[in-house]
């Protein structure tokens, strides 16, 4: 605990990498024009019917999944540097390619290039950050990354209606643009990160060990994963059902993204002061007992008081989860880790709005929120078990025969010594 402690710097110490990292995210996020205008643009604007545009946004989460596992791979075998330029450029050539395709098997195959393009950069870039980020400060590290997320969309948000204005496939472009631009800023100030070791150890070592404890961490976040996924599903419907309107839900989604942008750094600037496994389990009870206090919103207001409370726990759990990933993993393993706590993450996506979705059909609003509720205490467990104390991380990194980051450089760690300037 003294460590932890004592090695924690200001945020404006991070390394130079990480803010270039930090900033691609960034102008990625800031051009995400498609994800609000596909299913117009497919039914709209092409005339398909809904029920293919749902199709087509499900082969983009399929391409997710197998995006995940290529990209926790690539990264670790090619590295961090190539496996996140060879998304990107995926990514932009299938976004041009999804706004330009005039077949439905084009459509197709272009949607599936996009998920597994943009998803297989987040283990790539997960692993960079780990690498270069000393423990102690991977909460911030992530934390500021999921703000820049948020405001990223939301400035997307703002621009999509003028984007749109020159027509759909401008916005696919213009998107597809904003993905080369940040491989640009990897390709010119990112370096290679990933850290060498030993050949024959690197040979001896199994290509993916099983790690109990991190098995559960993963179906713990996988279970909250779930249960926030009824903020895009049941959640709209269940508020529509009670005699609001699409209005009121765009009101408590707004909400949402005000609280993250003004208490995302100050939160995390709390959690930083308290150990990961108590905040992890804090985080689950907020996020799945939040939800489970839709059972007893009223009106508009009602569910604005519930959305703080769950907003509340996302703003914890983001963050600290990934860095609880990151400190698990082994530094030959980092990409192939951080893809596993994706892949919870996507499989909470896909599996999480059908469930909701089939017991809001069978049983009704109650059970969902009860079914939330359940899942967070059952999550906050798997949490309790699977999430390391500091003590532990740097017994399994001595174990491992690895230290942690050297503070703030401005070069990466690995093969590739280019310096890189801020």
């Amino acid at each position: 605990m003294t460590h932890t402690m004592t090695s924690r710097r200001s945020p404006r110490n991070l390394p130079p990498v990480f803010w270039w990292i930090w900033i691609s995210l960034l102008v990625n996020w800031a051009g995400a024009f498609t994800r609000p205008v596909l299913a117009l643009s497919l039914t709209a604007g092409h005339g398909y019917p809904v029920s293919y545009a749902g199709y087509v946004i499900a082969l983009i989460g399929l391409g997710g999944v197998l995006g995940t596992v290529a990209g926790g791979v690539l990264a670790d075998r090619l590295g961090r540097r190539p496996t996140l330029l060879l998304a990107h450029a995926v990514t932009a050539v299938a976004m041009v390619a999804l706004g330009t395709a005039s077949g439905r098997w084009q459509l197709e195959v272009a949607a599936f290039a996009v998920g597994a393009g943009s998803v297989a950069a987040r283990p790539a870039m997960n692993a960079a950050l780990a690498d270069v980020v000393p423990p102690a400060d991977r909460p911030a590290a992530f934390a500021l990354n999921y703000w820049a997320v948020n405001v990223g969309v939301a400035v997307s948000a703002a621009l999509t209606g003028v984007v749109v204005g020159f027509g759909y496939p401008a916005a696919f472009v213009a998107d597809a643009a904003a993905t080369a631009l940040c491989a640009l800023v990897v390709l010119l100030k990112v370096p290679e990160t990933r850290p060498p070791g030993p050949p024959r150890a690197r040979a001896t070592r199994p290509p993916l060990r099983f790690d109990r404890r991190f098995a559960v961490f993963l179906l713990a976040t996988f279970a909250i994963g779930c249960v926030y996924e009824q903020s895009a599903t049941t959640l709209p419907v269940v508020m529509v059902g009670a005699g609001l309107t699409a209005g009121a839900f765009g009101l408590v989604q707004a909400l949402n993204g005000l609280l993250i942008a003004v208490l995302q750094i100050p939160l995390t600037r709390w959690a930083r002061r308290h150990p990961r496994r108590p905040v992890l389990v804090v985080s689950a009870l907020l996020i799945g007992w939040g939800f489970g206090l839709n059972l007893f919103a009223e009106g508009l207001f009602g569910y604005a008081v519930v959305a703080l409370v769950w907003t509340v726990g996302e703003i914890l759990q983001m963050p600290v989860g990934s860095a609880v990933a990151a400190d698990r993993a082994p530094g030959t393993q980092r990409g192939r880790y951080a893809a596993r706590y994706t892949g919870a993450w996507s499989a909470a996506a896909l599996l999480g709005p059908a469930g909701g979705g089939w017991l809001l059909d069978r049983a009704g609003p109650a059970a969902v929120w009860l079914a939330c509720a359940g899942l967070g205490a059952l999550a906050a467990a798997g949490f309790a078990f699977g999430t390391k104390l500091p003590r532990e991380v740097g017994a399994s990194d001595a174990r491992n025969g690895e230290r942690s980051p050297a503070p703030a450089t401005g070069t990466g760690g690995g093969p590739s010594r280019e310096r890189v300037t801020p």
